[in-house]
């Protein structure tokens, strides 16, 4: 593979669906040890978009598609 510039910035987020965010973000904090970084209600709204794929071994790859995002320059 050449070397290339990816349009994909690597692992920043990680998305947890649960039926009780506030009592799963406790168990997530404990569990980890660190809360969320950003923890904010409106983080659900906006142009932001998430969708879980499968690998060939079977394991799920949860992407982010932010367009607000960027990295330093």
């Amino acid at each position: 593979m050449e070397n290339q510039k990816s349009a994909m910035l690597g692992l920043r987020t990680v998305l947890y669906k649960v039926p009780n965010l506030d009592e799963r973000k406790k168990w997530y904090a404990l569990a980890f040890g660190i809360g969320p970084y950003f923890d904010e209600p409106f983080y659900v709204g906006g142009e932001l978009m998430t969708g879980s794929v499968k690998d060939p071994w079977g394991n799920i790859i949860g992407l982010i598609y932010n367009p607000e995002f960027k990295l330093p320059e």
